[in-house]
């Protein structure tokens, strides 16, 4: 698990100016949360499939239902001399629900990915637009853990 201070978390300040149908405005503000975890693969295991997912509680039982995630693998290309960077998004997950965890903890999963015996690199997740319509606030985030499958 990637503890919440190893992750970025983006709240304040993370605001789109959009159109509503429904404002006599011309723009409203939509907040948007961005919460993104890293981890090196090399500390995973080899030829593994694994799972991403947020840990966290809520104060309010309706804070958080499903979200958007992004599940992407950035790996050295070994077989190029200069080294240069390549990168896969693994999936892309709109709607993801919440489920309770047996130790209490509630948890979305962001996505799964296989870790090859020849990759080397970061896995790194995020979740993004929370799709809620209720209060944001009472989110506890625990960390983003990778799980094999």
């Amino acid at each position: 698990m990637v503890g919440a201070r190893e992750l970025m978390i983006s709240w304040k300040g993370c605001w789109d100016f959009t159109p509503h149908p429904m404002s006599r405005f011309s723009e409203v503000a939509k907040l948007w949360i961005h919460i993104e975890g890293k981890i090196k693969t090399e500390i995973l295991s080899k030829n593994t499939m694994y799972a991403a997912y947020l840990v966290f509680l809520l104060e309010s039982k309706e804070g958080l239902r499903s979200s958007n995630t992004v599940l992407r693998l950035t790996f050295d290309d070994k077989s190029r001399k200069n080294g240069i960077k390549k990168e896969r998004i693994q999936s892309r997950e709109t709607g993801k629900l919440a489920k309770m965890r047996g130790d209490g903890w509630l948890e979305i999963e962001m996505g799964r990915f296989y870790n090859c015996s020849d990759d080397e690199g970061e896995v790194e997740a995020w979740l993004t637009e929370i799709n809620s319509p209720y209060d944001k606030s009472g989110l506890i985030v625990h960390g983003i853990e990778f799980r094999p499958l």
